[in-house]
């Protein structure tokens, strides 16, 4: 039963309350904190240290790194035992004098977790900062390494990522920001022109009128999986 909403049990949990939508896919990843992650979404290779959110229909290729700790850069030292717990280190009797070092980062010095929207594509070994919001229908491009919040429909490349261009014009990225399809059930897409950017505004935007959003069915990691598995 696991396998058929979930994927491969070759991932590493360490959030205490990871939430997330059936189905998803995600195989050889890394999960470090607490996260919510929407319907079909997949991760293959990949990390994720922090985030708040990502939506529905995300791609995230392999070697993709999300939300990475930072560093502070104004301190006398950047290493972590001037600003973090020095329990990396705790193997012998200075670790009690270690915990005397430096001071404690608090919330409002530490970047925000990133949100990811829906229908969103990261390319292979890009990295997301912490801090960055990335909207509905953006392409990371492969490498990037994204530091700033990305639009909707933006696709981006480099280090740090700049906007290359658009993926839509103005009217139906306003048009699909309205619509969100992802909210709306599959069954609305079958032998549809998914090629045809514009007949399927105009398919959406009449046959929508009429329905409703879907509710997936959501899991939680430690209280769902985890009794399921034993």
């Amino acid at each position: 039963m696991i396998k058929s909403h979930f994927f491969h049990l070759t991932n590493f949990f360490q959030g205490i309350n990871v939430i997330y939508e059936e189905p998803i896919y995600m195989e050889r990843c890394f999960v470090y904190g607490n996260t919510r992650i929407g319907a079909y979404t997949y991760f293959a290779h990949s990390s994720i240290y922090t985030l708040e959110s990502i939506g529905r229909f995300c791609s995230i290729a392999p070697g993709v790194k999300i939300g990475m700790g930072e560093h502070p850069t104004n301190y006398l030292s950047s290493h972590p035992i001037f600003y973090n717990s020095p329990s990396m280190f705790n193997f012998n009797e200075k670790t009690e004098e270690l915990k005397e070092i430096g001071i404690q980062r608090t919330k409002d010095i530490i970047k925000e977790e990133p949100i990811i929207g829906n229908d969103v594509w990261i390319g292979s070994n890009s990295i997301i900062a912490r801090g960055v919001k990335i909207g509905d229908g953006a392409i990371i491009g492969a490498n990037s390494y994204v530091d700033k919040d990305v639009p909707p429909y933006a696709v981006v490349v480099g280090s740090p990522a700049r906007i290359i261009k658009f993926k839509f014009n103005d009217k139906i990225i306003e048009d699909l920001l309205e619509l969100k399809w992802w909210n709306y059930s599959l069954d609305l897409f079958k032998n549809k022109p998914v090629n045809n950017i514009e007949e399927m505004v105009d398919y959406l935007k009449n046959v929508l009128k009429n329905e409703q959003p879907i509710k997936y069915k959501e899991w939680s990691w430690v209280n769902d999986i985890l009794n399921e598995i034993k």
